[in-house]
């Protein structure tokens, strides 16, 4: 399982490793600079050959590559012939050294444009527009929606994303919408203005639990409104929609990576237990009569030196009430803490071992910009089902290149505003991923169809080229920078600011490098 995925991470990367370096390499070779080494990878050398003047490399370590030019040291105080000035990196113009280093950059975004290109003139499997967790007393609600529809039609266009009718609709109307429900279309009628429309959906949730619950024991059931048929369609939230009585129907279940597993849980259909919901209790007191509670409300582990260790909150206790009032979801919790400001105590009931225990709980405060974040040390042992996907059809040559451009430049858009929330503190450096991370991705993209493998594949591709401009010495970013100062002072930076610059920028890169292993690792436990 471990090699499968090490393959897959392999296959993932290399593509888009070797795409950047033949960047730099073409345009080297274009502007009459000599390529000592091409290679993809870094360390030893498992396999070389050479072809003219330049060494082709496969390494060790697939996390990245280098094209190793003629003359490319600044630090270097050898001389040089005048025969080999004109194959030396530093001795071309200043517009030739752009483009070299630009290249690379260049290339992973041109490479992302081709993937996109492809994926949508072959049709590609993409997430399916579900409708998030939609309250009773919401909007949708009143409309007939229900939480997880998937969004089929707005005034008769076929949707496999928002932007596909996002310029057709800009401005007008929502008039009617087609949605899939447990395999049926359902029309729904509406008359809002589209954006209005848009932000009420991107607004919704979107995480739905696992059709789990647990007893007072912590034994795990699963739970249906059909005899023997728990679906991937049926979400713990969409079962208690409604106010139809009805029975339910709880198995016990056991975690397993089996295909046929729902949300990665079996169950035994051949044991059963009953419960019959009368349609009008609400189902939060409903669990809890029966003695049974969501999944996600059973606390899988305290941080130390939290508030919760501090009270003695254990791993396996179950929330029962946040200041008198029963709670559904561990999201309740999260946002009750957020809401009360610490204006007074949390008052938290939990259930351990069927014995209720009563807690009074003052958070922590943490800073997330210019935002007080309250902490109570709680993680919650919510599992969700993965989302469903739905193949888009193949568009024509001429509509697939328009896609492309608006897919590539949608994306890199949206890299670049994450970036800019980083480095403003707007969003925290627990977001950074690293290759385990990607690794991850890749794997699982895989395992869902290739063409949502190949579409990670060309958001990566862009996320390389963009973090490769930033201006920070080492990358190609630093590097186009030092041309531009150079054009400002009239010629070279002296030999000592170079080497505090790139000095200041390894140390920078390492940062970045420790961050984003460190939140692997911790991700991992």
């Amino acid at each position: 399982m471990l090699i499968e995925k090490i393959l897959i991470f392999v296959l993932f990367l290399c593509p888009i490793v070797f795409v950047h370096e033949l960047g730099h390499f073409f345009f080297a070779r274009l502007f009459g600079v000599r390529v000592e080494t091409f290679s993809i990878g870094f360390g030893p050398k498992i396999l070389k050959w050479k072809k003219g003047a330049t060494e082709y490399a496969l390494s060790v370590i697939p996390l990245g590559g280098y094209v190793k030019m003629f003359g490319d040291d600044p630090f270097s105080d050898d001389e040089m012939s005048e025969e080999d000035k004109r194959d030396s990196y530093l001795h071309k113009s200043k517009w030739a050294r752009f483009w070299i280093v630009f290249g690379g950059p260049l290339s992973n975004i041109i490479f992302s444009f081709f993937l996109y290109f492809l994926l949508f003139a072959n049709g590609e499997k993409v997430p399916a527009l579900n409708f998030g967790l939609i309250a009773e007393s919401s909007y949708f609600y009143e409309q007939g929606i229900r939480s997880g529809d998937v969004l089929k039609k707005i005034n008769s266009h076929d949707v496999f994303s928002l932007t596909d009718v996002g310029v057709d609709l800009e401005g007008s109307q929502v008039k009617e919408l087609e949605v899939e429900r447990d395999g049926k279309i359902i029309a729904v009628k509406l008359d809002e203005p589209f954006n209005s429309f848009i932000e009420r959906f991107a607004s919704l949730p979107r995480f739905f639990r696992v059709p789990i619950i647990v007893d007072l024991d912590g034994n795990k059931f699963g739970i249906s409104v059909r005899p023997k048929d728990i679906s991937s369609q049926q979400s713990l939230d969409r079962i208690f929609e409604g106010n139809q009585a009805q029975t339910f129907y709880l198995y016990p279940a056991k975690p397993s990576t089996e295909e046929k597993a729902v949300g990665g849980y079996v169950f035994d259909y051949e044991k059963v237990k009953e419960i019959l919901w009368d349609g009008k209790t609400d189902a939060v007191a409903f669990l809890h009569q029966n003695k049974f509670y969501p999944l996600d409300l059973v606390v899988q582990s305290i941080v130390m030196g939290a508030p919760a260790d501090r009270l003695g909150i254990k791993q396996g206790d179950i929330i029962s009430s946040v200041n008198g009032q029963k709670v559904f979801r561990f999201s309740d919790l999260r946002e009750k803490v957020q809401e009360n400001k610490n204006e007074k105590p949390i008052k938290l009931e939990m259930l351990r071992a069927g014995v209720l225990k009563s807690y009074e709980l003052i958070p922590d405060i943490s800073k997330e910009g210019d935002k007080n974040v309250y902490i109570v040390g709680i993680y919650s042992s919510a599992e969700f089902l993965a989302p469903e996907y739905v193949m888009r059809p193949a568009l024509s040559l001429w509509e697939s290149m328009i896609q492309g451009v608006e897919r590539t430049f949608t994306v890199m858009g949206k890299t670049f505003q994450g970036f800019m929330k980083l480095v403003t503190a707007r969003t925290s450096l627990k977001n950074i991923g690293g290759p385990i991370a990607i690794g991850k991705v890749a794997a699982d993209s895989f395992h869902i169809s290739l063409s949502y493998f190949f579409s990670i594949m060309a958001l990566i591709s862009v996320n390389l080229g963009i973090i490769n401009l930033f201006p920070i010495p080492v990358l190609d970013g630093g590097h186009i920078m030092f041309l531009f100062l150079e054009l400002i002072n009239r010629g070279p930076l002296s030999r000592k600011k170079l080497e505090i610059a790139h000095r200041f920028g390894l140390s920078l890169l390492f940062l970045l490098i420790f961050v984003a292993l460190f939140n692997d690792v911790v991700r991992l436990f």
